[in-house]
């Protein structure tokens, strides 16, 4: 007579119990295996119904089991609008960079920063590196690089001479050439590379312009 195989063992636990022949059952590998597997003596697969304490019992219920937590476990993968994209497909989880992104608060590039479009930036921008731009840049402040200030192209407006040297502390690398109007005194300064200068100093727009014809009928 088959027993179970904690009751042979002395083995208190019993939940992957199944049955063995015992030492006084007559030798039988291929009943022993079957009262192994499907937790009943003499198996008939007609006629029998497999054990709950059976390998066979146990691989049923661990596979329902799966099948449960399958069937109630979803798996949600959010990414935060025009930051990230995900997806998910069978065993993979991808993570992308949608066509635009808007990054709401400070975006940190520790390397190169290469923008194949326009970029627009509604603050500062404060490089540690390079910035390679192939479209437009709009800057509504300034744009700060190794410690010095660069601010945009053109004519910059400011109040007076205090919001200038505000805006742009040390107008140093690159800075020779850029153009301020304040609107205090209706004038326009240049940074000759060392300091501002208003343009009025350097004549009237007319004897300047006198002088380069000048230069250039001699050949200057």
């Amino acid at each position: 007579m088959a027993e179970l195989i904690s009751i042979a063992g002395n083995y208190p636990a019993t939940e992957f119990d199944t049955l063995i022949p015992q030492l006084t059952d007559p030798a039988n590998i291929r009943e022993a295996f079957l009262a192994y597997h499907f937790g009943v003596e003499n198996f008939d697969g007609n006629a029998d119904v497999p054990a709950a304490d059976s390998i066979h019992g146990h691989i049923e219920s661990f596979k329902a089991n799966l099948a449960a937590i399958g069937a109630s476990a979803v798996l949600t993968i959010g990414g935060t609008l025009d930051q990230i994209t995900t997806s998910s497909s069978a065993g993979f989880v991808t993570v992308g960079l949608p066509n635009n992104i808007i990054a709401p608060n400070d975006l940190t590039v520790t390397n190169d920063l290469t923008v194949n479009n326009n970029l627009t930036v509604n603050g500062d921008i404060n490089l540690g590196d390079d910035l390679n731009i192939t479209g437009d840049l709009s800057v509504t402040t300034s744009i700060t690089t190794d410690g010095y200030a660069l601010i945009k192209e053109g004519v910059n407006i400011f109040a007076d001479s205090s919001a200038r040297d505000t805006a742009i502390p040390s107008p140093t690398l690159g800075s020779e050439g850029l153009v301020a109007y304040l609107q205090d005194t209706n004038s326009l300064s240049v940074f000759n590379g060392s300091s501002w200068e208003n343009l009025e100093s350097h004549g009237s727009l007319g004897d300047r312009i006198g002088e380069v014809e000048v230069l250039a009928l001699l050949g200057l």
